[in-house]
């Protein structure tokens, strides 16, 4: 495989975790493909920088969703609402 498709197939895997796959079986399949494209690949100072821009732009996520999940654990509501209210933080922050 050239270094154009299997960069093609790293970006077409990336891009599907980000829109979250639909089941925890596809998303492990997944990331073992992207592991496996990248380590193909090896990185470049480019790559390198995305990642950390990728870092940057998801912090925020991230520690909201905890904070909504903390919260949410005080008043003690149930695992079905937490997980539909960090669905609309993923929602609302694209």
């Amino acid at each position: 495989m050239d270094k154009f498709s299997a960069q093609e197939n790293v970006t077409r895997y990336r891009q599907e975790l980000e829109n979250g796959p639909n089941s925890r079986e596809r998303r492990d399949a997944l990331l073992r493909l992207l592991i496996q494209g990248e380590d193909k690949l090896g990185l470049t100072h480019e790559q390198l920088d995305e990642m950390d821009r990728e870092i940057v732009r998801f912090q925020p996520l991230v520690t909201t969703q905890l904070e909504l999940i903390a919260a949410l654990k005080v008043f003690g509501e149930p695992a079905p609402s937490m997980r539909s209210c960090s669905g609309a933080a993923l929602k609302s922050s694209e």
